[in-house]
This record gives C-alpha cells, structure tokens and sequence, in this order.
C-alpha cells in the first residue's frame, strides 16, 4: 500500500491514488500562517510526528508553515506520515516578481500541496478568481497538489449570494486545469475564519453538496466523486466530529487550533472516530 506522501508524488497527477471512491479518507491540514519561528516549529514537531494518530491510513495530515521555515520542516517531518503544505505560491515558474516564490522553487524543497485563494489571499491582498487559476496550473505542472479555498463573506452569505459566488470562484479557477488533474477544495466562509462562528454542519453539507455537484458539471462524475472537499473556519476539537460526520465533508483546513500540537491532535483524534 502506497504511504501518504507516496500517494502526493509518485502517482501524481493522476486521480489514481489520491482519494480512491472505493475508501473514505479524512483530510486534516493545519494552515500556521505567519505565526512560528523555526525553534517554535521544532518544538511543535517533538512529540506530534511520533504520534500513533499520523499512522491512521484512513487520515491524510499536513502541516503548512511559513515560506521562512518550509525546508526546515520538510527535514523534521520527511520520515513520518505527515504531508508538507505552502500558503501560496505564484503563477509563473520564474521570472522579475521580487518577493514571491514559485512552484518549482517549492517542489524543490519537498512541497505536497499548496493552498490557493485562502481568504486572506483574496481579501487582504486582493488575489483575483484568474489569477488564482493561473496558480493550480502552475501547481499541477510542477506536480503539486493545488488546494483551491473558495467561500463568501457574511454580507454575501446574508443577502442569499452564497452559491452565485461560488460558482464563480469554482467556474473561473478550476478553468486551465488539465483534464483528469487532481485537486482538494477547501470551504472557507469568510464570516467563520478566526472569529470563532462555525457554520452548523447542516449548512456545512448543503455547501459541499453544492461545491461538488457544481465539479460534476465543470468536469466529470468521477472527477466530483474524487475531489476531497475540506471545510475551514473556526475548526476546533469539539465541532470537528460533527462537520466530519456530513456525508460531503473529506476533512478540514484548521487555522489557529493547528498551532498547539495538542489542541491540533485532538481534532485528529476527533475526525478519527467519524
């Protein structure tokens, strides 16, 4: 049987190994954002990558430090189960663009997948729907898992807008991908990322049943049945049994509760016995 890490790389980028229809595996990736220096991170990393809960072959986990300690981790964390993720990257693989990185750079250093969109990429430095589907292209050409979070915000979610915008960030960024391509959606509402409102899982599921249905008429049946779809927002150990639990939740995209290895353990644990 193909580890994890194996499952991010050496089938890559085929749907093959990535979410079978056959299984039913759980996602969990804790987004650090700027938060952790490297003494930090090898503290967080002492005792979590020995955890028997990274062995549960039925949960995919993955941590996604700052650019600054990215290569640092990857050492800590290459032999153990647990999947390295980037917060952003940008479009082209080379070039004049001073300050950012590029997808090569980070399949260099052992990069798996990479978050693409995050609200605070769209609201915060204004990422636009084209050129975040610049951004899967340029992941899937490098041979890294894109990670493409979409969501409204609460005046969005308010005036009934939810699902037209969705649409539209599904419809324009999932555009150049290459038939077949793998890729995770992560649900992020606006309104719900560190504020601490969780949306109730009922309008969790109508999301993802959305989220998916709407792959299905972008792509393909088996395209929609592959595609693990995560939820973020407020995620914490006592709501991450019940978000798990909806039929169309494949894991969740956890922000601040991923920066304590033992508040980011117990969601493990929890989305364990979903």
């Amino acid at each position: 049987m193909l580890t994890n890490r194996e499952i991010f790389t050496e089938t890559f980028p085929t749907w093959a190994n990535l979410l079978p229809s056959e299984t039913s595996k759980q996602f969990v990736f804790g987004n650090w954002k700027m938060n952790k220096t490297l003494a930090e991170a090898q503290a967080f990393f002492k005792n979590f990558i020995s955890c028997e809960r990274l062995s549960n072959p039925k949960i995919v986990t993955g941590i996604i430090p700052p650019f600054t300690i990215l290569s640092a981790c990857q050492q800590i964390i290459k032999n153990s189960p647990c999947l390295l993720g980037a917060q952003t990257v940008h479009e082209a693989d080379s070039g004049a663009f001073t300050g950012e990185i590029s997808a090569p750079m980070l399949k260099d250093i052992g990069v798996d997948f990479v978050l693409i969109g995050h609200s605070e990429r769209r609201h915060v430095f204004h990422e636009q729907n084209e050129a975040l589907a610049e951004k899967l292209l340029a992941s899937i050409r490098n041979h890294i898992v894109p990670v493409l979070c979409i969501g409204e915000t609460l005046e969005e979610q308010e005036s009934g807008a939810t699902q037209d915008i969705l649409l539209e960030q599904l419809t324009v960024g999932l555009s150049l991908l290459p038939e077949k391509a793998p890729f995770i959606l992560a649900y992020e509402p606006v309104w719900a990322i560190g504020t601490g409102k969780v949306a109730n899982p009922d309008l969790v599921q109508e999301t993802h049943a959305f989220c998916r249905n709407t792959v299905k008429n972008l792509a393909s049946k088996d395209t929609a049945d592959r595609t693990p779809i995560l939820y973020g927002g407020s995620v914490k150990a006592d709501n991450a049994h019940a978000l798990t639990l909806c039929p169309d939740v494949n894991g969740l995209l956890v922000g601040g509760a991923s920066l304590s290895p033992e508040s980011f353990l117990a969601i493990i644990q929890q989305v364990a016995i979903s």
